[in-house]
């Protein structure tokens, strides 16, 4: 089955990350590379783990930010004396990820950063 796509569906495909075969003038149909390729050459496994990973720094940095309160009453519950302003820095130890204080003042874990079959 085909179905005619203009030049403008391949544009907003193709912003939208989407690939498709595209069939040429001559009937000529081009694909993707596949086979676990992206089309940068990248291992598509390594490129996914990578996607996976900045989507959930991203979705810690947001989570910090929007309970950062609870988080200092937290640490002041446990004698941890805060005040002024705090730079907080991603560190990894090989399979949890964890936020510090850069001048050591206190540090919490966020999770697992790599997959479980990784």
């Amino acid at each position: 089955m085909m179905c005619n796509i203009t030049d403008d569906d391949v544009k907003k495909l193709r912003k939208s990350k989407l690939n498709f075969p595209v069939m040429v003038n001559d009937g000529t149909i081009y694909n993707g590379l596949g086979n676990g390729v992206s089309s940068n050459k990248n291992n598509i496994d390594a490129v996914d783990i990578m996607l996976n990973i900045k989507r959930k720094i991203i979705n810690w940095e947001s989570e910090i930010n929007k309970n950062f309160d609870e988080i200092v009453k937290d640490a002041e519950s446990k004698s941890v004396v805060l005040s002024g302003e705090y730079q907080l820095k991603l560190g990894f130890d090989g399979s949890k990820a964890y936020t510090f204080e850069e001048n050591g003042v206190f540090n919490f874990e966020l999770g697992f950063l790599l997959p479980d079959d990784f």
